[in-house]
């Protein structure tokens, strides 16, 4: 996973970065990732502003054979709700107009920057929907309550049930090395993301704010420099581009997911990858949607 830890606004050090011979370059971007999850899946609106309600099936209603002129009684099938979170992914591009305005092409440099931003934002979502892995192991144990509940925090627990949603592969050393494959069916009353019922589109959005009065990094004056005091706050004028994108994941039927855990990505290691617990899962989905499957490039190869 690229690192996307780094909180802080344009300067002369990044824009330097992208120039040569007086021209801003174009950028490699090696730090692009295939966000699978995030391209395959299907997208709909919540029911509410905030969240999204499901609601499953949780009993039949019973039904009798009867012999002719016989009576029978009625019966009523029930169901159950769960809401699902949506939560806010946000980031800003903040350049300050005195280094924007030296740039040899200053749409090209700006361009350049944002784009980078959509890429950092798939990646996290991506991350999230997985349970932000790290090392085999949630991180944190439990999910923030600024974010929804990926996968993994969901079918965290193995079960031996052939028909389980999560089975194990084999691997039982105790280290932090292990990996999932993950079964999906993206579709309707299946799987799915969600975003605010009254925004357009998926949920991500981009907003240039144009240029706009904000603080500089020396967000206190001295002083000697005012005469003034209590001390006035340093601003200056800024380039700023907010991105936002509101997200959640749904869940309706759980057994739409699966998940093949403990398997040892050593190649050569004897419980690496059981092929007949793929066969499997697979045979345990119900209906004709198609089956996504998910896992690292070790184990893909």
């Amino acid at each position: 996973m690229a690192t996307r830890d780094i909180t802080t606004r344009e300067s002369l050090v990044t824009a330097a970065r992208q120039t040569a011979n007086g021209m801003i370059t174009d950028v490699a971007e090696v730090l692009n990732e295939t966000c699978n999850l995030v391209e395959d899946a299907i997208v709909q609106k919540s029911t509410d502003i905030t969240s999204h309600m499901v609601t499953r099936r949780s009993r039949l209603p019973a039904v009798s054979w009867i012999k002719v002129g016989n009576g029978w009684n009625a019966s009523v099938g029930l169901t159950n709700q769960a809401r699902e979170g949506i939560g806010m992914l946000k980031a800003r591009f903040l350049c300050p107009q005195d280094v924007m305005d030296i740039q040899a092409n200053p749409d090209k440099y700006r361009s350049n920057q944002e784009r980078a931003y959509i890429e950092s934002m798939g990646q996290e979502l991506s991350n999230t929907l997985v349970g932000n892995v790290s090392g085999g192991d949630l991180s944190p144990a439990t999910y923030p309550p600024e974010e929804f509940a990926g996968f993994q925090y969901r079918y965290s627990s193995l079960s031996t049930s052939p028909t389980a949603y999560v089975l194990s592969n084999g691997h039982t050393a105790d280290d932090d090395t292990n990996t999932s494959i993950w079964f999906v069916q993206w579709a309707p009353n299946k799987v799915y993301l969600i975003t605010p019922r009254n925004m357009d589109g998926t949920g991500l959005k981009k907003e240039d704010k144009g240029l706009v009065y904000s603080s500089g990094d020396n967000a206190v004056a001295s002083t000697a420099a005012t005469g003034v005091s209590p001390n006035p706050t340093n601003s200056l004028w800024a380039y700023i581009t907010e991105f936002s994108w509101n997200v959640g994941l749904a869940i309706e039927d759980q057994r739409a997911v699966k998940r093949l855990c403990n398997i040892d990505p050593d190649h050569t290691a004897d419980d690496t990858l059981n092929e007949d617990k793929i066969i499997q899962i697979r045979n345990n989905f119900k209906g004709n949607e198609k089956i996504y499957m998910y896992c690292n490039e070790t184990t893909f190869t």
